[in-house]
C-alpha cells in the first residue's frame, strides 16, 4: 500500500521548493472556516469549533474539507460518549443470569458471566476512525511533524472567534 500522499498544502508549509512535487495541476481551494452541519452537536460541535480554528491558521482547511471534518469531530464525540460510559459503568460487565426449569422440576441457573463492555468497542471503533481523520488533517504528532505552522494573513478575519 505504502506511504500516504503528503497533500501540497502541508508540502508548502515544510518550505518544498521544488515545483514539481507541489503538483502544480492539483485542485487549489480557499482557505477558509467551513459551516458546521447542523447535525453535528454537543461534543461534536464543541471539537468542530475548537480544531476549525487551528487548522485555518495553519492554512490548511477549505470548504470541500467539509465532510471529511464532519466526520472526525462525530468520531471524537462517539468516542468521548463511550468513554463517559465506560467511566460510568466499568470496562467489564456481567450479564444477567437466566433461570431455566427443566421438565423435573429442577431450576437451572445460567449465565451471569463477566464479559468485556459493549462500549469498550464502541470507544475502540470511534478513535480508530477518529485517527484515520486526523492524520489526514495534520492532527497527529507524527502526521504534523512535516508542517511547520504559518502566521494567519494581517487583517483576516475568523467569525468562529467569538464563539468560544
Amino acid at each position: 500500500m505504502g506511504r500516504p500522499t503528503i497533500p501540497p498544502q502541508f508540502k508548502i508549509l515544510t518550505g518544498e521548493k521544488r515545483k514539481e512535487r507541489l503538483s502544480p495541476d492539483r485542485p487549489m481551494p480557499a482557505a477558509c472556516i467551513p459551516d458546521p452541519p447542523e447535525f453535528l452537536t454537543g461534543d461534536a460541535l464543541g471539537e468542530w469549533n475548537r480544531i476549525t480554528v487551528e487548522l485555518h491558521a495553519v492554512g490548511v482547511l477549505a470548504q470541500m474539507d467539509m465532510a471529511a471534518l464532519a466526520g472526525y469531530c462525530q468520531s471524537y464525540a462517539d468516542w468521548i460518549g463511550a468513554v463517559k460510559a465506560i467511566q460510568k459503568t466499568g470496562s467489564v460487565i456481567q450479564t444477567r443470569a437466566k433461570k431455566t426449569e427443566a421438565p423435573d422440576g429442577t431450576i437451572t441457573t445460567v449465565g451471569g458471566k463477566i464479559q468485556l463492555s459493549p462500549y469498550v468497542r464502541v470507544a475502540n471503533e470511534a478513535l480508530q476512525m477518529m485517527k484515520g481523520f486526523a492524520v489526514e488533517f495534520g492532527l497527529t504528532p507524527s502526521s504534523r511533524c512535516r508542517v511547520k505552522g504559518v502566521k494567519p494573513k494581517e487583517g483576516e478575519k475568523n467569525k468562529w472567534k467569538e464563539l468560544g
